[in-house]
């Protein structure tokens, strides 16, 4: 399932501040280890690619080195982003917080918040 999610991922556009698709494998691992549909596998491609282009900086835990108007939203008072993983999600996904930054275990969590309020959303709409 990895390599058909990392076939998926390297058929769409690269962003533009990358040179390389390596750093995409943890995101595969992370769909595929949270996603049991092939709807939810697109749902998950999509947002992430729509939220970060699935950009190295983004999934590698370095937003501040990004481009200034794309650094996982910032906190103005801070000057920490609020936003992680290719998802962009903030802390309300505690798990995906409580992981080292740019760790697989960090993405599987922020799929698995993603995927639970796709979920949640879909038995709601019926």
């Amino acid at each position: 399932m990895v390599e058909m999610i990392l076939a998926v991922m390297e058929s769409m556009p690269r962003h533009h501040t990358d040179t390389s698709t390596a750093h995409y494998r943890p995101i595969a691992q992370a769909i595929a280890a949270t996603a049991s549909r092939p709807e939810e596998i697109a749902m998950l491609l999509s947002m992430a690619w729509h939220e970060s282009a699935f950009a190295a900086y983004v999934s590698e835990g370095r937003c501040l080195e990004g481009p200034r108007d794309a650094r996982c939203d910032v906190d103005t008072k801070t000057g920490k982003p609020r936003a992680r993983t290719p998802w962009q999600v903030w802390n309300w996904c505690t798990k995906a917080w409580g992981a080292p930054e740019g760790s697989v275990e960090s993405m599987t969590a922020a799929a698995r918040c993603v995927l639970g309020k796709y979920r949640m959303g879909r038995a709601r709409c019926g």
